[in-house]
């Protein structure tokens, strides 16, 4: 499929092969130290749950995505999310921004960064600048220049200027991807974005963690 002239590769919930889950398990992501980590470590980890659901959202300006995470924690606070199930994010910025957008947005999660975008490739997620026809109830409140000002405010001010080149590829668009461990870790559902404000809607993950 192709949306806005760029190839994505996989259909929105397309269960990804064994294969290119075992390739995107050995690739790495890095933490806001600059430490790198893979794929398949972030989504065992090293504590008791079982269920990871992992977010991939676009690049560290992205005021939709922003959005997108505070309504999750309004919707779906960690406080109703039980010990069995861990969330995280990814993004496609540098890892030295992390700390900024941890403070903007609020997020309680882990946060990780894959400048090479090599994992979002492997998974099938594609590039877009399409706003797409829809606007999600997670925007249902944001206007669309207050978006454009907030990315340009946090691109002069974070790391005094030094993140405006550092926030990733505005083309990227991400996905969310929901792990079980039965017997072994597994992939059970996947949704990637089909334009630059299709994460999805708070229902749809509520009925994914089973909430």
């Amino acid at each position: 499929p192709e949306f806005n002239g760029v190839r994505s590769g996989k259909l929105p919930y397309a269960i990804p092969s064994t294969q290119a889950l075992e390739r995107a398990g050995k690739m790495t992501v890095q933490d806001a130290q600059g430490k790198s980590h893979t794929f398949k470590s972030i989504i065992e980890g090293t504590g008791s749950h079982d269920k990871h659901l992992i977010l991939f959202i676009r690049h560290f300006f992205c005021y939709s995505c922003q959005e997108f995470l505070r309504h999750l924690d309004a919707h779906i606070p960690s406080s109703i999310i039980p010990a069995s199930t861990k969330i995280s994010i990814i993004g496609c910025g540098s890892p030295s921004v992390i700390p900024n957008y941890l403070r903007a947005t609020g997020t309680p999660y882990t946060l990780y960064a894959d400048p090479s975008k090599q994992l979002y490739a492997a998974l099938g997620m594609g590039r877009t600048l399409d706003l797409g026809s829809r606007r999600p109830d997670y925007l249902a409140q944001q206007r669309l220049w207050r978006a454009v000002v907030g990315s340009v405010v946090q691109g002069i001010t974070w790391r005094g200027g030094r993140a405006a080149a550092q926030g990733g590829d505005f083309w990227q668009v991400g996905g969310e991807w929901y792990f079980e461990r039965k017997g072994e870790w597994r992939l059970s559902w996947c949704r990637r974005m089909q334009n630059t404000r299709d994460h999805a809607e708070v229902g749809e993950l509520r009925e994914v963690l089973g909430l």
